[in-house]
């Protein structure tokens, strides 16, 4: 049986993401700029811990530190509206979605199934909140298309950060600066097409279940 008021908490769930979202790229802009700033020579790669940092090194760290709690607020707010969302699928009775809301959630952290889990889940929501498939299974290109640039970006930003950890020579340093780049620019990509993805999840669930709910 639908609950309306679960609907209705959905709405008030993705207003408060997409708000952290459209922060998140705000930041990410900022931190890309600093990136391009040193891959273009603008301050010197610098691998020794005991160095000092000027302005432009001190204000790049605290940009990074930004981004770093954003993303943790952006993936605390995306897991309550997932599990929203998968409790408002399975109290709409689809036969198909075989998830619990936790374990919607919970994909996202189990190594290696995190990996393609948490797409084959977000698939079968958008299929049955948008009535574009009656089979929750069947391709979504807006769902492929942020799943594949949200792994980009997830996996060059985590090799990046490990290289900054380790680097030894200006030459690493570069590298992963390349590779932080690289995921900035495809979170450029993912945010946006993710926005989209959640605006229509939740506006179909509000249309197709509120009028089974009314």
């Amino acid at each position: 049986m639908i609950d309306i008021s679960g609907l209705y908490l959905l709405h008030i769930r993705f207003e408060r993401l997409r708000l952290v979202l459209w922060a998140n790229l705000s930041v990410v802009a900022a931190y890309l700029l600093f990136e391009v700033a040193e891959l273009l020579g603008v301050f010197t790669f610098n691998t020794d811990p005991d160095a000092e940092f000027g302005l432009f090194e001190a204000v790049y760290g605290l940009v990074g530190l930004a981004l770093i709690i954003i993303s943790i607020t952006t993936i605390i707010l995306w897991c309550m509206w997932l599990h929203r969302a998968a409790k408002n699928v399975i109290e709409a009775n689809f036969s198909d979605f075989d998830y619990t809301p936790a374990w919607a959630v919970g994909w996202h952290f189990v190594p290696f199934a995190n990996l393609f889990k948490p797409f084959e889940i977000m698939r079968k929501i958008w299929n049955a909140s948008t009535g574009v498939s009656t089979i929750l299974d069947s391709p979504a290109p807006i769902v492929s298309r942020w799943w594949i640039t949200w792994l980009i970006a997830g996996i060059a930003g985590n090799i990046s950060g490990r290289i900054a950890l380790q680097a030894e020579s200006a030459d690493t340093l570069f590298l992963g600066t390349v590779l932080g780049a690289v995921s900035s620019i495809a979170t450029f990509v993912a945010i946006p097409t993710a926005l989209l993805m959640l605006q229509t999840i939740t506006q179909g669930q509000s249309e197709r279940f509120g009028q089974v709910a009314a």
